[in-house]
């Protein structure tokens, strides 16, 4: 999902056996490793001075506490982004294509969106 403000959000069906402290630390744990394989690409760490360039992973976001908007809605601005779902083939073109993965407004959404399948169906069933 791309955000509708900077970022994208990862989505993943879980089962609910775990707690919000464990999904966190699993984010946490994944995030680091990732890090650890790609360090010239990704980061785990907040501070803004070690970002420029590289993919911050805020794995603090999943935690029962915090508040994410959910896919489709709206952010509350002058112009109104939409958090977007988005497929595979979008995300990968976007690797060859800078730019092509862009927030999306709500006239953009709704030209271009209400027609297509929804990507976030297949965690919902």
């Amino acid at each position: 999902v791309t955000s509708g403000s900077k970022g994208m959000q990862i989505y993943a069906r879980l089962d609910g056996t775990h707690s919000s402290d464990d999904i966190r630390e699993f984010a946490r744990t994944l995030a680091e490793k990732l890090t650890e394989m790609r360090p010239e690409l990704i980061t785990a760490k907040m501070t803004k001075s070690l970002r420029p360039g590289k993919v911050f992973i805020d794995w603090s976001q999943n935690v029962a506490a915090k508040t994410t908007i959910t896919p489709w809605s709206l952010r509350g601005r002058n112009r109104p982004f939409v958090a977007t779902p988005r497929t595979w083939d979008e995300i990968e073109t976007a690797r060859t294509k800078p730019g092509s993965l862009r927030q999306l407004d709500l006239h953009e959404v709704l030209d271009e969106r209400l027609d297509r399948p929804d990507p976030m169906d297949a965690l919902l069933r």
